[in-house]
């Protein structure tokens, strides 16, 4: 399992080109939106992010961690 979340927002041009990056490098992704998903902030705030879109390689567990080490 490989692809990316990104953080995102309503109405955010940058998050609408990095979906559309993305899509075109054939990559898969899932969005949450902080908007719909007041949570996400609280992520945001964890990693250190002010602004969107954020987006973060989701690896796997283990077995796929080590594997995308290399």
């Amino acid at each position: 399992m490989s692809g990316y979340l990104i953080l995102t927002m309503d109405d955010c041009k940058w998050c609408d080109k990095v979906k559309d990056a993305l899509d075109e490098a054939g990559k898969d992704w899932v969005a949450l939106n902080i908007n719909d998903h007041p949570e996400v902030f609280r992520v945001m705030q964890a990693i250190g992010a002010k602004t969107v879109p954020q987006v973060l390689k989701i690896i796997g567990g283990f077995e796929a961690t080590v594997g995308d080490l290399g």
